[in-house]
């Protein structure tokens, strides 16, 4: 039988952040897995609650927490195998497990190229160890294109006071007012990148028409309660928690600890409104798409959008085929497609009532098309996104 251990858990969870509470669910999930460990959750630890051995009366035999020099010298001291899981804040000699921030900038730029950005930028903050790595990984991506990112770079503080975010707000005016539109943009937190729709649409820039924006965290009320909804990278902070645990419990069985940070691949990009477009240059195809993306819930096909924007069947078929590779009945379907995802994850409507919400004819047809362009039903697809 495993021995049983005290685990003290130095998490912060006023902040209401998924990087707080998602990685005390994985290191909570360990625990349940593994009988042996007791967690004790505390906002702060320091040398008196190590030396005192205050928790539960037992001495502390390991900690996972969003570590700090002091904390990590104390824990030394004691010989108390310690895991850092505070983002971008490393401190030396101290196992940290994190996100790959690099393969968030990946996804990211591979998002926004396959939708047809060719002007790119990066929002993040200065001397964040989190915006340095996503932005490298921004921009390799988009190198791999032969395309570039310009980088916007503001203070941790930008919203402390007024005087601070007026200058954030003119300052991005200045930025926005001299791009040449469509413009594709990563996010290092969904936060800013909320903050940073709200200042596009008060310069007159449409999001995601002229200004694409890609969040991560997948913060759920700051991408969903806002207009428009805010796609983002979900960094899947309960594996984050998990592996920390994990790697904990190895350390504390005596395993050397790692020399290098472990990181945790994203788990998936979540599309919705914010990146519902598809930048093109010719301006008949980007009113029709435009048309459609207003339309598509509705019973329409390729006449009522020729119809839609003045021109004829034929010259607008051949125009999309030149564009963009693919028949305006496929974009009618993709986006149709698009729309039921994005209810599937952010609704509990059944799947009868997403029929006459997205455009099909009923829910057979619904659940085939959805199948062959997804690999999975509708239902696996809500399932897999909600745990």
């Amino acid at each position: 039988m495993a021995k049983h251990r005290t685990i003290a858990v130095v998490i912060d969870l006023e902040w209401t952040y998924q990087h707080h509470h998602g990685i005390y669910q994985g290191i909570q999930e360990f625990a349940r897995q593994n009988k042996h460990w007791n967690c004790f959750l505390s906002p702060w630890l320091d040398g008196t609650d190590l030396s005192e051995k205050r928790l539960a009366g037992r001495p502390i035999d390991g900690i996972v927490a969003r570590a700090t020099s002091q904390m990590a010298a104390d824990a030394k001291r004691r010989k108390i195998p310690i895991v850092n899981v505070q983002m971008g804040a490393p401190v030396p000699n101290v196992s940290v497990v994190q996100p790959d921030r690099f393969a968030v900038g990946q996804i990211a730029a591979e998002h926004l190229v396959a939708r047809g950005f060719r002007r790119f930028a990066y929002l993040g903050f200065r001397a964040c160890m989190c915006t340095k790595t996503q932005l490298q990984g921004f921009r390799q991506t988009l190198a791999n294109y032969d395309l570039k990112s310009s980088a916007m770079i503001t203070g941790h503080n930008f919203s402390s006071d007024p005087d601070k975010w007026k200058q954030f707000v003119d300052s991005m005016g200045r930025v926005i007012r001299s791009w040449d539109a469509p413009v594709g943009v990563n996010v290092t937190i969904d936060l800013l990148g909320r903050y940073f729709i709200e200042v596009c649409q008060r310069h007159g820039l449409r999001v995601p028409e002229d200004v694409a924006v890609v969040g991560t965290q997948n913060e759920q009320v700051l991408c969903l309660q806002g207009d428009p909804t805010m796609t983002s990278i979900d960094l899947g902070y309960p594996r984050v928690g998990y592996r920390a645990a994990a790697l904990l419990d190895q350390m504390m069985d005596g395993l050397a600890p790692p020399s290098e940070p472990i990181l945790v691949e994203p788990k998936e990009l979540i599309a919705r409104q914010s990146t519902d477009a598809l930048a093109v240059d010719d301006p008949l195809v980007a009113k029709a798409l435009e048309f459609i993306s207003q339309h598509s819930h509705e019973p329409i096909d390729v006449e009522d959008i020729a119809k839609g924007v003045a021109t004829t069947r034929r010259t607008l078929e051949r125009r999309f085929e030149s564009t963009l590779q693919r028949g305006v009945g496929q974009e009618i379907t993709r986006m149709r497609i698009e729309r039921v995802k994005r209810q599937l994850v952010e609704t509990n409507t059944p799947l009868k009532i997403l029929v006459g919400e997205s455009g099909f004819t009923d829910e057979k047809q619904m659940s085939r098309t959805f199948a062959r362009l997804t690999g999975v039903t509708p239902g696996a697809y809500r399932n897999k996104r909600r745990k």
